[in-house]
């Protein structure tokens, strides 16, 4: 018997599955206003960040940036919001997030704009990128990664194959 394909969209996932996607994603998830207030967080994002939920919402985005780099993060939000005609930014960018603590976290960061009728938002999706720091520090086999035709980076195999402390 041959499957028949149907026309029709597939329905809409409906409000408690989208919510159970939300609260049970490994990644953080912080939805921040154009003030920049958090609006929205996810059980992952309170973990990694190291706050309660309800310490998260309604709390300035600025607590999870570095105290060295908040004079410059409202000016970073404000040209994001503009430039992103697109609507995203693609994961890639390593940042370092604030913890709760002071503590500083090495993250992996994507943006989304999104527009809906109470207003203009963005989705911050952050990765904890430290496990994987940890696993090229503890591999045994030399990795170097290059950038612009330089080596960015090497692990302490890599660099004990070339001699090099």
């Amino acid at each position: 018997m041959t499957p028949t394909v149907s026309t029709l969209p597939p329905p809409a996932p409906s409000l408690p599955i989208l919510e159970a996607i939300f609260r049970g994603v490994p990644d953080a998830i912080v939805v921040v206003d154009v003030a920049g207030r958090i609006v929205l967080a996810n059980p992952a994002a309170a973990e990694l960040f190291g706050y309660r939920l309800d310490e998260l919402v309604g709390a300035d985005v600025d607590v999870l940036v570095p105290e060295d780099q908040r004079a410059q993060h409202g000016s970073h939000r404000e040209a994001f919001r503009r430039s992103a005609a697109s609507g995203s930014m693609n994961a890639g960018r390593q940042l370092r997030a604030r913890r709760q603590d002071g503590s500083l976290v090495p993250v992996d960061i994507s943006l989304a704009t999104i527009v809906l009728a109470e207003g203009t938002f963005v989705i911050a999706i952050a990765r904890d990128v430290a496990v994987y720091q940890r696993f090229l520090e503890a591999c045994p086999i030399a990795i170097f990664a290059a950038e612009q035709g330089k080596i960015a980076y090497a692990n302490p195999a890599a660099l004990a194959l070339v001699g090099v402390e």
